[in-house]
């Protein structure tokens, strides 16, 4: 197997996964991947990638595989993975490749945030991480009463939390910015330098030139949830 672009040793190792699975180890292939953003900005772009390198070798076969060996896949392939196989909202071991609870869909919501430095690689063997499983039932049972606010408030904390052990530097001005504009939330990834407001989803607000002039790239603006 061969990648147009470099770096793409987890996808092709996803790519011979899934050539094995599905009982076609002899063949080969070149993969061609679009990237929005460079990975490691905590964004889920590896599993994004590796994910798209099962589907795409499942597809090309007529073989559609179920979320759970997509997962256990793609975490042989990178040894932590995000649960982007499932399209509902689960709480997820990302180092074992399962899911823990299926969640509730999430509220219509406006995301806006970048990455707030270099690309940082997550490390599978790192599972020093604090204990959220109160952050974890506040989610749910946001998503239960589909209360943005408690989700925001329950992002926030994890946010906090997640400080401790690796700040983000752009955690006090985007906090603040959070203030300004009426945000609900901030979010950070656990892994990478990314770092987002969570607004209203009719919000007016316009935080993007803001998060621009500290710095973060590149500047994304979602709207989530059905």
């Amino acid at each position: 197997l061969r990648a147009a672009e470099p770096d793409c040793a987890k996808a092709r190792a996803a790519a011979r996964l899934a050539l094995a699975e599905i009982g076609a180890e002899t063949w080969g292939g070149t993969l061609s991947i679009a990237r929005p953003a460079a990975p490691g900005l905590g964004l889920g772009s590896s599993t994004a990638e590796t994910l798209g390198a099962v589907r795409a070798v499942a597809r090309a076969f007529g073989v559609r595989l179920a979320p759970e060996r997509e997962a256990a896949l793609c975490l042989a392939a990178e040894g932590a993975v995000d649960p982007l196989m499932w399209p509902d909202p689960v709480l997820f071991a990302s180092r074992q490749g399962r899911v823990i609870e299926r969640l509730p869909a999430l509220p219509p919501m406006r995301v806006v945030g970048g990455a707030a430095g270099p690309p940082c690689p997550t490390d599978p063997a790192d599972d020093d991480f604090p204990d959220l499983s109160e952050v974890f039932a506040q989610i749910a049972a946001a998503l239960r009463a589909g209360d943005l606010a408690g989700l925001g408030r329950a992002a926030t904390r994890s946010a906090e939390a997640s400080q401790a052990r690796r700040p983000n530097p752009a955690w006090a001005a985007v906090s603040a910015l959070a203030r300004r504009h009426g945000a609900l939330g901030v979010a950070v990834s656990h892994s990478g330098p990314a770092i987002a407001l969570i607004l209203a989803p009719g919000s007016p607000a316009d935080p993007a030139p803001e998060l621009a002039a500290l710095g973060l790239r590149p500047i994304l603006d979602y709207r989530l949830g059905r």
